[in-house]
């Protein structure tokens, strides 16, 4: 969906959703959120602090495992 249109949909659905007194599907400030493109960078903790990225599959099993969700 183009930006404008998604920004004139947020602004009508948060209008309709102060009569109607249901939460908008798509709010102007989430929509922002979704605009807003950034992207980590870990160098800073790389260089200072000696850390290396864990690979996001290798993360998430060891959480997994912390949790006892997976052995």
């Amino acid at each position: 969906m183009p930006v404008p249109l998604a920004k004139v949909f947020a602004a009508a659905g948060e209008g309709i959703s102060r009569v109607i007194r249901k939460p908008p599907m798509l709010a102007r400030g989430q929509l922002h959120f979704f605009q807003w493109q950034v992207r980590a960078d870990s160098s800073k903790a790389q260089r200072e602090l000696g850390s290396t990225p864990t690979p996001l599959e290798d993360g998430l099993r060891r959480a997994l495992v912390a949790m006892g969700l997976l052995s």
